[in-house]
């Protein structure tokens, strides 16, 4: 192998290395946008439960 055949397999496999990354950046880029969504979800969801416990917890005090 010469070395101009050499930094041409090297050049194509940087470029084929590049674009993997570019796609592994991507799918991490969805993925945690998607986890970010579900956290901001479950916080909501968390404080509704917590205030219906509270106000139920109320009803049954004031109720006594």
């Amino acid at each position: 192998m010469t070395d101009s055949e050499f930094l041409q397999q090297a050049k194509t496999r940087l470029l084929q290395l590049q674009g993997e990354q570019k796609q592994l950046h991507t799918k991490f880029a969805e993925s945690f946008h998607r986890m970010n969504e579900t956290r901001v979800r479950l916080v909501g969801l968390s404080g509704v439960l917590a205030a219906g416990l509270g106000l139920s917890i109320g009803y049954l005090i004031t109720r006594r």
